[in-house]
């Protein structure tokens, strides 16, 4: 079976089409983000942030509402704890990372345990299944990725700005705290909205691993972002098509094919240094 074969084999079922745009949307919209959580040095912050997202899940679970409000509220309040810290403290910022992870990962087993599928949804938090995608899933993500892209190129100079030169931003009159926040926030929001379909072992995988790989292959922070999008696109696209064919669960076929990615990248940029 030629290569072509085998992919449009996997494409034509309409179920492996939405699971592809929906994994190629959060793949876009989480790498872009993720350059900024690889070059601050944040990344932590997207592990807590996810799971603080997973913990909304869950009391949406509880209560028997739709999650995504919940979810957004606790990434969002999560932001709002982290990035308006004053002051000096005796709890560093990754000492209060490590706390706001433990208790939400915590919280998230308590709530959904007193459901009957709990241990069901315990693992759709974590695994997810962007198999069951939907084309409501799809329209969200298109329009997520939409409004981050937008985003990012209307302030991508502040946003550098803030996250490399904090100084200098004060300097010339920036609000540093808004865009910091506001930074952070599209972080908070990307997770809580890609997380119910794709899980926290993807969207973690997919804010890290494509813009190290950026970072390794990219030489202007430009291509670095085109580089990164490039590699989330690839390793949704190969780990769709490693499960359909290989039997595998998909969202550890799309991060093991993620790191594959990112580990031929960094072979690349040694042999041109």
């Amino acid at each position: 079976m030629s290569g072509w074969s085998l992919v449009a084999d996997t494409f034509q079922l309409p179920f492996m089409r939405t699971a592809l745009l929906a994994g190629c949307a959060t793949g876009a919209a989480c790498a872009v983000i993720g350059v900024y959580v690889v070059l601050n040095r944040m990344v932590f912050l997207g592990a807590a942030l996810a799971q603080l997202s997973a913990a909304g899940i869950a009391f949406g679970f509880l209560l028997g509402i739709h999650a995504t409000a919940p979810a957004i509220i606790f990434a969002v309040g999560g932001v709002v704890l982290l990035a308006f810290r004053r002051g000096a403290s005796l709890i560093t910022t990754d000492a209060l990372l490590g706390v706001v992870f433990a208790v939400a990962w915590a919280a998230s087993i308590l709530m959904v345990s007193r459901s009957a599928q709990g241990a069901e949804e315990l693992n759709h938090m974590l695994q997810g299944n962007i198999l069951t995608a939907t084309h409501g899933d799809v329209r969200l993500l298109s329009a997520l990725l939409a409004v981050i892209i937008l985003l990012h190129l209307l302030f991508a100079r502040r946003f550098v700005f803030v996250s490399f030169d904090a100084e200098t931003a004060r300097t010339i009159g920036l609000r540093t705290g808004l865009w910091r926040f506001l930074l952070y926030a599209s972080l908070g929001v990307t997770i809580a909205l890609t997380i119910h379909v794709v899980g926290i072992l993807v969207v973690f995988a997919l804010l890290v691993l494509p813009p190290i790989g950026g970072l390794l292959l990219g030489r202007r922070l430009q291509s670095v972002f085109a580089v990164s999008v490039l590699l989330a696109l690839a390793g949704v696209f190969a780990g769709l098509l490693l499960s359909f064919h290989a039997d595998l669960s998909s969202g550890a076929a799309i991060v093991a094919c993620l790191g594959v990615l990112v580990l031929l990248a960094r072979l690349v940029s040694r042999r041109h240094t």
